[in-house]
């Protein structure tokens, strides 16, 4: 069984506007199911703080389900 999902998007905030939390941040990623109890994931994500980019990461992983 193999299963691809493509996840595009993710923006996050604070709940409340008076901690001045908003740092938008996109991403893509890959997660493939190898089988019933593992995956493989691959993501790409773009971070902004105060209008410009603070930093950009590249995630690899491995999952094992019991």
């Amino acid at each position: 069984m193999q299963t691809v999902t493509w996840n595009t998007f993710r923006y996050r905030n604070s709940f409340d506007p008076n901690y001045n939390f908003d740092t938008p941040q996109l991403a893509t990623g890959f997660t493939c199911k190898v089988d019933a109890q593992r995956a493989i994931m691959f993501k790409v994500e773009r971070n902004r703080r105060d209008g410009t980019p603070s930093s950009t990461g590249i995630s690899i992983g491995f999952k094992q389900g019991f």
